[in-house]
């Protein structure tokens, strides 16, 4: 499975008929999302919320530090533990369990974060 982006995750939704809407400091999907896309949303909802408001996307390395801006257009670096809008007031916690919505790219400065089999 290729890991599902912001973007990707809501033109899914609207390709089943759901519509996505901006609500508040969070958004609605109607109807509710189906089964197989529950996790991915639950997991990307930072990403989802940074696509219908136009705010950039933020990941944060909770073992480095490191944050900057990511593209929503693409999968969550898997350096990410942390996710936030521009503007939040705190970042979301990324469970290691789903390390299949993440991309497994370098980190800028060589790190790259332990696969989910090393958390369980």
């Amino acid at each position: 499975m290729t890991p599902p982006s912001p973007f990707g995750l809501i033109a899914a939704l609207r390709e089943r008929g759901h519509s996505v809407t901006l609500d508040g400091p969070g958004f609605i999907i109607d109807p509710a999302p189906p089964a197989d896309l529950e996790t991915a949303v639950a997991m990307l909802q930072t990403g989802i919320r940074a696509c219908i408001t136009g705010r950039p996307w933020l990941g944060l390395s909770s073992d480095t530090g490191h944050a900057e801006a990511i593209d929503v257009h693409r999968a969550a670096p898997s350096w990410c533990s942390l996710l936030a809008v521009e503007g939040d007031k705190q970042w979301d916690r990324i469970h290691p369990r789903h390390d299949e919505l993440f991309r497994h790219a370098e980190h800028p400065k060589r790190y790259r974060r332990a696969t989910a089999e090393a958390w369980k």
